[in-house]
């Protein structure tokens, strides 16, 4: 048994009689739950002492390419390196790195209360089915978070791009919250289909890393757009195999996706003028992660696709080639 140890309190009053934890307090792991903080939600944030030395002094300032400007002073956020913070959850938030779920999970395993919801904000397709396998008699399901936040100085958290949070149709009472928190949410009753429909996105998330530039700047270039579609054609193929119509926040269907990317700059930018409504600093999460000389998400994405390619006999050559391109840029970045 677990040694007794000392769980903080939150300070904040609760809107919603919840109790809720941040399991891996990064970039999405702050943004989401300083919103909650900011309806009144009683908030754990179970983060690195490196982020909490940064909240500690700093607090959190949330701001966005649309506007938003909201701070949170140091002394409303209850930041943790304790894991026994766990025992006190009704909703256990998981937004650490793909590669982290299993260790998470079994750490949350360890303290949480028999009718704690578990909740996966993570990047990748199967992270909510590997909990599950933990968790066996909780109620586990998926976030999909479509934005990227940037770690910017002295506290603040930059949101460079938009979307809508989608959350599994059986957690319908924590979508309510999360809308009260000033934020953008729907639910859906298949969330595979919500999930490949972001990793579908997110294959551009290692080119824009590959191109060194914004994500405005590289959308504007078509060589790498075509790249992209390649990368989208290869999933787009493995998904008509298994029979799944992904899901993106898109006003035309996914499968038209990959034709615009190709089409000449020009041509590009009249159709999908809205991909390139973004922060024009904007870059994708991979990008921060090499810049820091931190592992990626690669095998995550990309390697997601190439290990269901081979589970029905098929190849898919041009995301082996980004994997392989992102290790190499990888050997020379981490620290």
């Amino acid at each position: 048994m677990a040694p007794k140890k000392i769980i903080p309190k939150s300070t904040g009053d609760s809107s919603s009689g919840k109790h809720w934890v941040i399991a891996g307090a990064g970039s999405i792991g702050l943004w989401l739950g300083a919103h909650l903080v900011a309806a009144g939600e009683r908030v754990t944030f179970l983060a690195r002492p490196r982020i909490i030395s940064k909240v500690q002094t700093h607090g959190v300032h949330l701001t966005s390419w649309q506007g938003k400007d909201m701070r949170i002073p140091a002394e409303k956020l209850v930041m943790t390196a304790d894991e026994a913070c766990l025992a006190e959850a009704d909703v256990v938030l998981i937004s650490v790195k793909s590669k982290d779920t299993l260790t998470i999970g079994e750490q949350v395993a360890r303290y949480i209360k028999p009718n704690t919801c578990v909740v996966s904000a993570q990047n990748g397709i199967n992270n909510a089915a590997a909990l599950k396998n933990i968790f066996m008699s909780h109620n586990v399901g998926s976030l999909m978070v479509p934005y990227n936040v940037m770690p910017m100085d002295e506290g603040r958290y930059h949101c460079g791009t938009e979307g809508n949070l989608v959350i599994d149709s059986r957690f319908s009472d924590l979508a309510e919250v999360i809308r009260r928190a000033d934020l953008t949410i729907k639910t859906a009753d298949d969330m595979h289909e919500v999930l490949w429909g972001k990793l579908l996105l997110n294959l551009n998330n290692p080119l824009n890393a590959l191109s060194g530039v914004p994500l405005v700047e590289e959308l504007a270039d078509r060589r790498w757009r075509k790249q992209l579609a390649d990368c989208m054609d290869e999933v787009l193929n493995i998904l008509g195999e298994l029979g799944i119509q992904p899901k993106v926040q898109s006003p035309v269907p996914a499968s038209f996706i990959p034709k615009i990317l190709r089409l000449p700059t020009f041509l590009f930018k009249l159709v999908a003028g809205k991909m390139l409504q973004i922060d024009p600093l904007a870059r994708s999460s991979m990008w921060e992660d090499i810049s820091l000389g931190r592992p990626t998400e690669i095998d995550y994405i990309n390697g997601e696709v190439v290990r269901y390619a081979r589970s029905l006999g098929m190849e898919a050559p041009i995301n082996e080639r980004v994997i392989s391109d992102i290790k190499r840029l990888e050997q020379t970045s981490v620290k």
